[in-house]
């Protein structure tokens, strides 16, 4: 809406409107046109000259135009700078760029100067829900109530709000007072309740029922929301979230006879929730966890626990985990081993492949691990000899026998794998004998099943062996070329084995058009950027691996941006409960194990960008040739010169292969005659630019705020912000850092070598700087008011963990003045392997720590692990694959 004041004459009024139309319905170029005619006539009005700017902003999601569109808007608000269009407009361009703090702040000005426009001041509550300035969003929405009282949303979003910010019982009474103005028969003027959908009535009162019990619930009111809920049951239409909370409801009023009804009808809905049984367990005092490794059990409540299960078995027909629970509960002997080979029998008839994964619990302990080598041995014995199952059962036919034995020494080698790594000495031994059982099975094998292959890459990439893992994943592939998951996972082999450009061939098979790049990005591949990531970071190219870490930041971005669509859908839809589910999510995007491994592994690129820019490794590449003899230097320039012909020619063999699949791609789908849209090429397709970053250290900190902001609790997150924060030279916010770490886990080696590299960063600050008494003063506090030596020093033997070893020496390493590899040697010595408490993964880490800091020390714990991990490709044991020349 155009203010006022400057209003236009009616044809560039209609110009105008046509400019705004324009832009909502994306006909961008169309509204240039409109807006040069207004501003032919009247170049000074600003809202046409902001509108302008914010359709130069819009055509172009690179950034490419931000300037001229910041440019035009300012303009605008120079020129008219009482207009709240213009002010709107700006909001509008700072939330295109996610800059919500100056889009607020612009809203803002526009709400101020036209306090009851409800566009504005819907998109200011919009934007501090977004930013979670929820006390903000709730004092707007006050606002908007007063003047839409005759709109849901208007009451719904205020109810939220004020239950999002711990006022349940306001909250409840505005909810309240909406239904004694609905039953009044309010505000029935035209317009009013126009959001109401007649259709979902039903739907809209079973969510208020619902909503208002869950406030009462959480404003403490647990007895009068168990009594609303009883008397309302009849308006609810989502019957499981309404016995969940009558459940919940008479859990904390400790009416444990009633919730066991309520529980018992849950499951009669659901019968395999393990959430379900859990609580019914609970209702019943009861233990809550009865898996291995959660705790023993009494004889008394065992005995209690089987009747359950007993029961349950015989009145929920189809319930698998009343089968499968009391292998849990059970205790090792000749009643487990019964229950064992009775529940194993019809799974390996029907060749089942996740009834390993289904008993993988049970090797929490370690006597049902013993004696589940002994029932699986037993069993493929006697299925060999006989014919029949230790349960009883007997196959029918020799095809039957024949599948039966298949299946069951499928079983048996995975259980040698799960073995393997519980090993004390690496499990070697138990690796053989899982792969040699697998080659048996691949070899009954008549049909070329997939799932034998997939076994035999998971149990050699568990040993190490990435090259052959990679090898049988593709030959796993090859069995259905039409199956997407077999692909992907032959890419995921590909991409730990080191062969990322048949990684990227496999890939572009299924992607759309044939393009890998853009295809796997538009679909959000997050796994597969990892894996590409981690890829090219272990092979020193550092701007691809930064390529594809930022391409998840990106993703994780949008995630973030895509609640925009539900602020208002769900208050008018009165998806209220999921909306609230949905704030909660969010609030924890950042904190999913994905985004922190592509923080972790982009953190650690800047931060060796920073210590060891790319130009000065050039440098010190020509200092080093201009020593050389001329005969040498010559010799050693025509080598290099060499590696990049070939690196060259490597990559454009690469671009040339999928540049084939991509038209191969398009012939195949030629057929379809739909308008495809043209993708602007990528002008950094390898990362060349993001390696010539001059500021790496801010470039880190794109994802050390989010964590920072979304994933604190994690230790992981504190150890990533020291490591910019020390290089920053920030020191106060490096001891922020620190002592969080502490907090969260006070016993940590790698904490605590931080602990020591701040302590010795100020004992190097010059005396001179203010800041270093207190400094001091505040880091020896957690030394004990040792030296940095002397703490690093101490740390030795504070942990046999492998990574914690390695921090150990490392710390040291940090503090000392000449930097001797020896103190790493030392850390190497000081390595136990123990396959029962650490994995390979585990050795592989700290191998990544010590590398970071010397090839020495890395290429001795590459030969300490070497005989513990024969099949490592990594530590180069003896029974290993060695890489192909080609990759």
């Amino acid at each position: 809406k155009m203010s006022a004041k400057h209003a236009l004459p009616s044809r560039e009024r209609k110009e105008f409107q046509d400019l705004v139309n324009c832009y909502e319905t994306k006909q961008f170029k169309r509204g240039l046109k409109h807006a040069d005619a207004v501003l032919k006539k009247f170049p000074q009005h600003g809202e046409t000259m902001a509108m302008k700017g914010l359709v130069v902003r819009s055509m172009d999601d690179t950034f490419g135009r931000n300037e001229e569109a910041h440019a035009l808007v300012k303009r605008g608000i120079e020129c008219h700078p009482e207009s709240h269009v213009c002010w709107h407009v700006y909001g509008l361009v700072h939330r295109q760029e996610r800059n919500y703090a100056e889009a607020a702040k612009c809203y803002a000005q526009a709400a101020k100067i036209d306090p009851s426009n409800m566009l504005v001041l819907r998109d200011l509550s919009t934007m501090y829900v977004q930013m979670r300035d929820l006390k903000a969003f709730v004092e707007i929405r006050r606002r908007i109530l007063k003047l839409k009282m005759d709109q849901r949303s208007s009451w719904f979003a205020l109810a939220v709000g004020l239950h999002l910010i711990g006022e349940h019982a306001e909250g409840l009474s505005i909810l309240e007072k909406y239904e004694e103005i609905r039953k009044s028969g309010a505000f029935t003027g035209r317009g009013s309740w126009r959001d109401e959908d007649k259709l979902m009535v039903k739907f809209d009162a079973s969510e208020l029922v619902l909503l208002k019990a869950t406030m009462r619930r959480d404003a403490g009111q647990v007895k009068e929301a168990l009594e609303d809920l009883e008397a309302q049951e009849a308006n609810v239409v989502d019957k499981v979230a309404y016995l969940e909370l009558i459940g919940a409801c008479q859990m904390k009023l400790e009416m444990f006879d009633a919730a066991q009804k309520t529980y018992r009808k849950l499951l009669e809905r659901l019968p395999d929730s393990y959430a379900y049984h859990r609580a019914l367990r609970v209702a019943m005092s009861l233990p809550e966890n009865i898996t291995d490794g959660t705790g023993d059990i009494s004889d008394a409540d065992c005995e209690k626990i089987k009747a359950l299960y007993a029961d349950l078995r015989d009145s929920l027909k189809y319930c698998a985990a009343a089968k499968r629970l009391p292998l849990s509960f059970t205790k090792a002997g000749a009643e487990f081993t019964t229950l064992i080979n009775a529940y194993i029998e019809k799974p390996i008839r029907k060749g089942v492949p996740s009834l390993f994964e289904d008993l993988k619990n049970l090797y929490e302990n370690q006597d049902k691990a013993k004696l589940l080598e002994t029932i699986f041995t037993d069993t493929v014995a006697q299925l060999k000899s006989k014919g029949t199952f230790p349960s009883g059962g007997a196959t029918s036919s020799e095809d039957e026998k024949k599948e039966c034995v298949m299946y069951a020494t499928n079983l048996l080698a995975m259980h040698y794998d799960e073995m393997a790594q519980r090993s004390a000495n690496g499990g070697a031994a138990e690796y053989a004998k899982a792969l040699t059982l697998i080659d048996e099975t691949i070899a009954m094998d008549g049909k070329k099943q997939p799932e034998f292959y997939l076994n035999k890459a998971r149990f050699l990439e568990h040993a190490g062996d990435v090259q052959l893992a990679a090898d049988v994943a593709d030959e796993a592939r090859k069995l259905d070329l039409a199956d997407r998951f077999l692909n992907s996972n032959a890419v995921r082999h590909m991409m730990r084995a080191g062969r990322y450009i048949y990684a990227e061939q496999l890939a572009a098979m299924f992607a759309r058009d044939g393009d890998q790049a853009n295809g796997l990005f538009d679909m959000e591949a997050t796994w597969f950027e990892l894996e590409a990531a981690k890829c090219h970071a272990d092979a020193g190219r550092q701007g691809r691996s930064l390529k594809y870490y930022r391409a998840v930041l990106t993703h994780f971005n949008q995630f973030v941006d895509d609640q925009f669509d539900f602020h208002g859908y769900c208050m008018r839809r009165s998806a209220l409960r999921a909306y609230v589910d949905l704030i909660r999510v969010e609030d924890e995007m950042f904190a999913r194990h994905e985004f922190r491994i592509a923080a972790r592994g982009a953190v650690q690129i800047y931060c060796n960008m920073f210590d060891d820019p790319p130009a000065k490794k050039a440098a010190a590449l020509e200092e080093k040739i201009a020593a050389m003899p001329q005969e040498e230097r010559r010799a050693f320039r025509q080598k290099l010169r060499k590696e990049e012909e070939l690196a060259a020619k490597k990559e454009e063999e690469r671009l040339a292969v999928l540049q084939r699949m991509m038209k191969e791609a398009a012939a195949k789908d030629s057929k379809n005659k739909g308008p495809k849209t043209e993708k602007k090429p990528d002008p950094d397709p390898i990362g060349a630019e993001l390696e010539k970053t001059e500021e790496p250290l801010e470039e880190a900190m794109k994802f050390i705020t989010p964590l920072l902001s979304h994933a604190s609790a994690f230790e992981e997150t504190q150890l990533l912000a020291f490591e910019v924060f020390i290089r920053q030279a920030k020191p106060i916010l490096a001891l922020k850092a620190v002592n969080e770490s502490l907090k969260l886990a006070p016993e940590s080696v790698q904490a605590k070598r931080n602990v020591a590299r701040l302590v010795r960063y100020v004992e190097l600050m010059p005396e001179t700087d203010a800041m270093k008494k207190v400094m001091m003063m505040q880091a020896t506090q957690l030394t004990d008011n040792k030296s940095a030596k002397d703490y690093a020093a101490a740390l030795i033997g504070a942990s046999t963990h492998p990574v914690d070893v390695a921090a150990a020496a490392l710390a040291q390493y940090d503090v000392s003045e000449d930097k001797s590899d020896a103190l790493l040697i030392e850390g190497v010595k000081r390595t136990v392997i123990d396959g029962v408490k650490y994995s390979h993964g585990d050795y592989v880490e700290a191998l990544e720590a010590y590398a970071a800091a010397s090839a020495t020390a890395a290429d001795a714990f590459k030969a300490a692990c070497a005989g513990a991990f024969p099949y490592s490709c990594v530590f180069g044991g003896a029974k290993s694959t060695a890489a192909p020349m080609s990759d």
